[in-house]
């Protein structure tokens, strides 16, 4: 919206597991004398390596 706010809005849709569209809305304000934090996920995310070695070794976690 501005500089101040950002409107965050999700829908997923899957019709192999969800009856209908799953939504999400939600408002994020700046407030005064907060600052943002640095959210790094791709450089130390773990979990494909761990995702890797579940699938090496033979772990079936996926919805038939």
């Amino acid at each position: 919206m501005d500089k101040d706010q950002v409107n965050y809005d999700v829908i997923m849709e899957d019709p192999n597991v969800l009856t209908k569209p799953w939504e999400f809305h939600s408002t994020l304000m700046l407030r005064e004398g907060t600052r943002l934090r640095e959210y790094p996920c791709a450089e130390n995310n773990l979990d494909p390596g761990r995702y890797e070695k579940l699938l090496k070794d033979g772990v079936n976690f996926r919805r038939q």
